[in-house]
């Protein structure tokens, strides 16, 4: 049975910004496969609209099957919509996912065709700072069934715009400098994570993800003295890039004081955070209040100096209690009642009352460094009491190198006319990593778009079963 490899890359996007390395990505990992001589068949699809991907996908694995190994590459835009990972083709809308894109579950049905031995799948999305963490969910669930064997590598994305590069996105470079490493004997795609989980340690941006359910013994070359000419070119090509970056005849380590200066020119002053936080909800307010909803709708905006949001306390919480900062700018401390408790007094007590719900009732959330504004709420009321409320909070928690942007949204039913109740169901809760130098362009029209996602499908919702039963 053959080996056959599927390479899929869109660099340009008809209503999303274009990522011009995908289309280098590709290019590289082609090269690379060719290079182990593993693989019978390796087709690259480039820019292709979501029904020529769902056609050419199952017609080159028809074409195959049944096959010993299927590995599928994907680079480019990644969406999330109710806890599914979609992938962006080139006619990708935020607004309709499943007609534009390809959901994980679609594509793994399609895969499935080939009834392969072992599937392999490399995803380097890069959705533009967007990746979404509810509860203790990964954005790439554990495949319980339907492959024989499977491996999947996949960066967590928390932002976009350090895993896009020139000329190849960072986590694909990664992969292949991995792949490159060992001159001799087999390289087993065990030795690849192995060396990626390496090189990503410092990274306190990016933790890749990887699922397995395999032997660990799955070879991705049988002889790694087959990629030699890759090597010498990949060597040379770093060695360059490396030259041309350092000035040479200058060249000479770092002393302590110019470390420190190079550290305080990235991370950010009391201004150029206030001046990011002010921007973000400027134009998030701006674009949301633009927004086109029909005339259904009217937007109100608040901003708070604070953590107001409980809902977004929670959220706010679980994720900074795990991210390794150097400051305290936000403070996320166990309150006093909980560190008196001893362990052997939790186990003791394990099912009574004095147990918090969730991890807001357990930590105090403190923002110490006094920036303003940097929570937005945007009620967006309803004018037909057939159509229920909308609730969007942004909140900015700032750090010296980067800013974390929370994104919950909540759904309020009408508990009496002209009321909606105060607590309502949590649809969406959303966090990203962005640099303070970001101009929120992408970031808020992601955010917009996800929200008009939401109403647009609730209005649709509401009509449909109005239209059927009158109401």
């Amino acid at each position: 049975m053959p080996n056959i490899a599927i390479l899929v890359g869109n660099a340009r996007y008809l209503h999303l910004g274009d990522l011009d390395c995908c289309s280098h990505d590709v290019d590289a990992m082609e090269e690379l496969l060719n290079g182990t001589g593993t693989f019978a068949s390796i087709t690259k699809l480039k820019d292709t609209s979501a029904s020529d991907l769902r056609c050419k996908l199952s017609e080159i694995i028809t074409d195959h099957k049944p096959v010993d190994q299927l590995l599928f590459y994907f680079t480019g835009h990644g969406s999330i919509s109710e806890d599914v990972l979609y992938y962006c083709a080139h006619d990708f809308v935020v607004a309709r996912p499943n007609e534009t894109g390809l959901s994980t579950a679609e594509l793994h049905g399609i895969l499935r065709l080939s009834d392969a031995n072992l599937v392999v799948k490399i995803v380097d999305a890069c959705h533009s700072g967007a990746l979404m963490i509810k509860a203790n969910n990964y954005l790439f669930p554990e495949v319980k069934q339907g492959f024989t064997n499977f491996i999947q590598f996949a960066p967590c994305l928390d932002s976009q715009y350090s895993l896009t590069g020139d000329p190849l996105s960072k986590f694909t470079d990664r992969f292949r400098s991995a792949a490159l490493k060992k001159s001799e004997g087999r390289v087993f795609y065990s030795d690849i994570a192995a060396t990626i989980r390496d090189d990503f340690l410092e990274d306190q941006e990016h933790t890749p993800h990887f699922i397995t359910q395999v032997t660990g013994r799955e070879v991705f070359v049988e002889d790694a003295s087959r990629l030699e000419p890759l090597r010498s070119r990949y060597a040379v090509t770093r060695t360059n890039q490396i030259e041309r970056a350092i000035d040479a005849p200058n060249a000479r380590p770092l002393s302590q004081l110019e470390i420190l200066q190079t550290a305080d020119e990235r991370f950010a002053s009391r201004t150029a955070a206030q001046a990011f936080v002010l921007r973000l909800t400027e134009k998030l307010s701006a674009k949301i209040t633009s927004a086109e909803f029909g005339g259904l709708f009217e937007a109100k905006i608040v901003k708070y100096s604070d953590f107001f949001d409980v809902g977004s306390r929670s959220l706010i919480i679980r994720v900074l209690r795990k991210e390794a900062r150097r400051d305290n700018f936000v403070g996320v401390t166990l309150k006093e009642q909980y560190r008196r408790r001893s362990i052997v007094d939790m186990f003791a007590n394990v099912g009574q009352s004095w147990l918090p719900i969730d991890e807001s009732e357990q930590y105090d959330l403190c923002l110490n460094c006094g920036l303003s504004d940097i929570q937005l709420e945007l009620v967006i009321k309803p004018r037909y009491v057939a159509l229920n409320q909308f609730v969007l909070v942004v909140t900015c928690a700032p750090s010296l190198e980067l800013c974390y942007v929370f994104e919950r949204m909540t759904e309020h039913k009408l508990r009496d006319w002209g009321v909606f109740n105060s607590e309502g169901a949590e649809i969406t809760a959303r966090w990203y990593k962005v640099k303070w130098t970001d101009a929120c362009d992408y970031l808020t029209d992601t955010i917009r778009d996800n929200l008009k996602a939401v109403i647009e499908k609730s209005i649709a919702s509401t009509a449909d079963r109005l239209s059927n039963n009158g109401g």
